[in-house]
């Protein structure tokens, strides 16, 4: 690019070498088929924006630091190295959008449709059903706003937290190896189905707008766990845990 806001619409096509936007607020738009392979993009100076659109159902959208990669149970690959971008919007189809973290002191914030680790580039999503989160477990989870997913939403080894209006939708929540989730007065929000714990550490607060049923509890690390919920709590097979389980339900059993 050269010293103004450029476009870049790229479609079906193999760039070798770097994609570079100069000065200017660039924009990058991609959309990939299954014959792509690869794609290198630095925004270089301004306020640039990536967007990538294509994907199939089966594809899995994987998200680490500045590597995005698309995989399909075909063998379809393709990849996506960016810096220098203020904004990505992910519109890749995919069944599963699976975040990690680096090799530092990672937090990550979600909010609306968004996240962001480190107060770096804000990402956007779309056309994914689930989600899948691996921290370490020095990192946090932050919930800031809304977040929705059709299907399961796993967060792996971190501390996780709500602040302000953050909120979990989906049909199912997985924690697995959680350092801890929520505090007593600022529970962690939900409204899903079904809940799992495997193997969480810690104390856990969690708020659920209506019923509940626990799908799996093998937490013998944890603490506490602390449920108000709207509805009925229920479980769906034997549940294993040594320390203290309080739940209160507002209008259920």
């Amino acid at each position: 690019g050269g010293l103004g806001d450029d476009i870049f619409e790229i479609s079906n096509s193999r760039v070798s070498g770097l994609l570079s936007g100069g000065d200017g607020d660039d924009q990058f738009n991609v959309n990939f088929t299954v014959n792509d392979k690869k794609l290198s993009i630095d925004g270089s100076n301004g306020n640039n924006r990536l967007t990538l659109s294509g994907g199939e159902v089966d594809y899995v959208a994987r998200h680490q630091d500045n590597h995005f990669q698309y995989g399909s149970d075909k063998g379809h690959i393709f990849s996506v190295y960016q810096e220098n971008i203020s904004t990505i919007v992910d519109q890749v189809i995919a069944h599963t959008l699976s975040i990690q973290g680096t090799s530092a002191v990672d937090m990550f914030n979600f909010d609306n449709q968004s996240y962001s680790i480190n107060d770096k580039s804000v990402i956007h999503y779309a056309n994914k059903s689930n989600l899948d989160v691996r921290a370490d477990e020095d990192d946090t989870i932050q919930f800031s706003g809304d977040v929705k997913f059709a299907g399961d939403i796993n967060l792996h080894n971190a501390k996780v937290i709500s602040i302000g209006n953050g909120f979990i939708n989906g049909e199912s929540l997985t924690l697995s190896n959680i350092k801890s989730v929520g505090e007593i007065d600022k529970r962690l929000l939900t409204s899903v189905n079904t809940i799992q714990f495997n193997g969480s550490g810690g104390s856990i607060y969690l708020n659920e707008i209506d019923d509940l049923r626990i799908d799996n509890m093998t937490t013998s690390l944890a603490q506490m766990i602390d449920i108000t919920l709207g509805g009925d709590l229920s479980s769906s097979g034997p549940l294993f845990y040594t320390g203290d389980l309080i739940v209160e339900s507002k209008r259920g059993n």
